[in-house]
């Protein structure tokens, strides 16, 4: 008898993850879309324009419906937007299948609450234990990896059992999955990621060339660890997948969505235009948490604090690499 897998989330991520397990041996995937149009185009044609009509597996099914896709699942991945994972939770805590293993894969902090997606989901589905939940994190572009290139990540659980059921699970020839016990650190560096991602976008379109690129993206590694330790993480999280890795890709990448708003501002379009086309990227609510925890936690976070400034402060972009360059100078390591 198979074993049920319940994907939630439609995005192009959520899309690749429910892509990459289904036809696992043992195993029936089924995803859940809150668009009705979009699981319609995964069940009759078998793509979806989210992923650039990359062809999908046919026996991949999608439904609207988040009942019956948790409804005798053993194994969850939530895929849900940070900004709505909580009210989801809620909507369905009474469908959870008990004793079903989750795993996170949302890269983003809740807004209001700054709390990490797995503390979100232990306290709206309180059947769940610690032991049987996990996070997925790295550097990760959907579509490269809907089209079977090489690429890793990392999965982080407090159960080293469930850490590596999770990564025998997602396991495969062209996807390379390790493991980790740091949960707070892998989920850290791929919600804060999404920030730097936006400032290297900004200096694209400012063209300050490639070096301010790297300047941001190495000094963004080192916000993301300096918070991160405050918060229980380990500082060796932030040199791997989920730290470094995911930092470089979404910070040089066009296929980064965060990017790409940062590059749009760089080149003189308005902040609020941009984010009112596009609410559904993390990393504009992910800077939101980080102004927050900066101020809770006594950290400075400079680059994700420009950010924050620019897109809801009304701070002009032109002047962010000035404030940054004319800082104090300092040793590399503080």
């Amino acid at each position: 008898m198979q074993r049920k897998i319940a994907v939630l989330g439609a995005g192009a991520w959520g899309i690749t993850l429910a892509n990459l397990l289904t036809g696992k041996p043992d195993y029936h995937v089924e995803l859940w879309s809150y668009n009705g149009e979009t699981a319609a185009d995964i069940n009759r044609q078998h793509y979806t324009r989210v992923l650039r009509d990359i062809p999908l597996k046919p026996e991949l099914m999608a439904y609207t419906d988040a009942a019956r896709v948790l409804y005798g699942a053993d194994t969850v991945v939530s895929v849900v937007v940070s900004h709505g994972l909580r009210d989801f939770l809620k909507s369905a805590q009474a469908f959870y299948p008990n004793g079903a293993k989750v795993i996170s894969a949302t890269k983003g902090l809740e807004k209001g609450e700054c709390k990490r997606m797995t503390k979100v989901i232990l306290e709206e589905w309180p059947a769940i234990t610690e032991d049987r939940l996990a996070v997925l994190s790295g550097p990760n572009l959907a579509a490269e990896i809907a089209q079977e290139k090489p690429a890793s990540t990392v999965i982080a659980s407090s159960c080293k059992e469930t850490a590596q059921f999770f990564q025998t699970l997602f396991h495969s020839e062209t996807f390379r999955v390790y493991t980790s016990g740091d949960v707070a650190g892998v989920e850290l560096g791929g919600a804060i990621k999404n920030v730097i991602a936006i400032a290297s976008g900004m200096c694209a379109g400012l063209s300050l060339g490639d070096n301010a690129i790297a300047a941001v993206a190495t000094r963004g590694v080192k916000e993301i660890s300096r918070l991160g330790l405050k918060m229980d993480a380990k500082a060796e999280t932030f040199a791997g997948m989920a730290g470094l890795g995911d930092v470089i890709v979404t910070c040089i990448s066009r296929q980064s969505r965060n990017r790409a708003i940062g590059e749009e501002i760089g080149k003189g379009r308005r902040p609020a235009e941009i984010m009112a086309e596009r609410k559904s990227v993390e990393g504009i609510h992910t800077v939101v948490a980080l102004h927050e925890l900066a101020r809770i936690h006594q950290t400075p976070l400079p680059i994700c604090e420009m950010v924050y400034a620019v897109l809801f402060e009304g701070f002009p972009v032109t002047e962010v690499i000035g404030i940054l360059m004319g800082r104090d100078p300092r040793e590399e390591n503080i």
